[in-house]
């Protein structure tokens, strides 16, 4: 694959008999190549991908008529892009790559419907504690994680009645191949206090949230 994205974009497709690709080497790339992955299934990332130049990645699964497939992290897989300029599109919807907690707020908070990825792990330690949701709008498109995660998350919101987590409100957002671990979320009374999301309608693939997420009287709690 290296060899190749030196010469032109490439596509590898698995379609007819096979349906999924896996991805069970790291691959990385420099060009201003495009790596398109198609799969009749899923598309499942087992070692880490890295777009180090601003080069681009499409993944495109349950193509050629498929149903039942998806896009998924296991092992050691993640996608790390060093550009923040470069390319990202999953079934031809386009992502905006963010680094941290505040990018991704700048966005979302200006574009409620915005597809959003994390380009690379990101350690909230530095940010010290939120005293409101880091993301205080609504959100109703993809927060994609590219199998990353979220460390150290801090927000202590005691205000009665406030929606807690990263995300204020998650109504009809998709969260989807993201870490949220060691996060301590404090929520008020009568508040809706969760570790990604405080209120709203959103679904979730493969995530997983740790730590300590906890509020006051009347509230509630997930």
């Amino acid at each position: 694959l290296k060899k190749l994205l030196r010469q032109s974009d490439l596509t590898v497709t698995a379609a007819s008999g096979t349906q999924d690709i896996l991805v069970k080497a790291a691959v990385a790339w420099t060009q201003l190549r495009q790596l398109t992955l198609t799969a009749t299934g899923s598309v499942i990332v087992e070692q880490p991908v890295a777009v180090e130049g601003n080069g681009s990645l499409a993944i495109n699964f349950n193509y050629y008529g498929g149903s039942s497939g998806g896009f998924y992290f296991a092992g050691q897989g993640k996608v790390d892009f060093w550009d923040l300029s470069s390319g990202l599109l999953i079934n031809s919807e386009g992502y905006v790559l963010v680094p941290d907690i505040a990018t991704a707020a700048k966005y979302i908070d200006g574009y409620e419907y915005t597809n959003v990825a994390l380009a690379r792990d990101y350690d909230a330690a530095q940010d010290g504690t939120y005293h409101a949701s880091p993301v205080s709008g609504y959100f109703g498109g993809d927060f994609e994680g590219l199998g990353h995660t979220i460390s150290h998350l801090t927000v202590r919101d005691r205000t009665s009645g406030d929606h807690v987590g990263l995300i204020a409100n998650g109504y009809g957002a998709r969260f989807l191949n993201l870490a949220l671990r060691n996060a301590q979320i404090v929520g008020g009374d009568n508040s809706n206090t969760g570790g990604l999301m405080g209120a709203g309608n959103a679904s979730f693939d493969h995530v997983f949230v740790d730590g300590s997420i906890k509020a006051g009287q009347n509230a509630q709690v997930g």
